[in-house]
C-alpha cells in the first residue's frame, strides 16, 4: 500500500542470471539481475481500454 492508500496487485519477475546477457547494458543499469514489475490492475484496465477503442 502506498502513501495515498492505493494497494496494487503486482507480480515481480526476475531473471535468474543476466551476467552474460548481450542486452543487459541497454536493459538495466542494475548491478544485479533485471526485475520487471507488472501491475495486474493496470493490465486489466489496458485490456478494457483496448477493447473500447477497437
Amino acid at each position: 500500500m502506498n502513501k495515498s492508500g492505493y494497494q496494487a496487485d503486482v507480480t515481480v519477475y526476475e531473471c535468474e542470471n543476466s551476467t552474460d546477457c548481450p542486452y543487459k547494458e541497454k536493459c538495466t543499469k542494475a548491478k544485479r539481475n533485471k526485475k520487471l514489475y507488472v501491475s495486474k490492475t493496470l493490465s486489466k484496465n489496458v485490456e478494457i481500454l483496448l477493447k473500447y477503442f477497437k
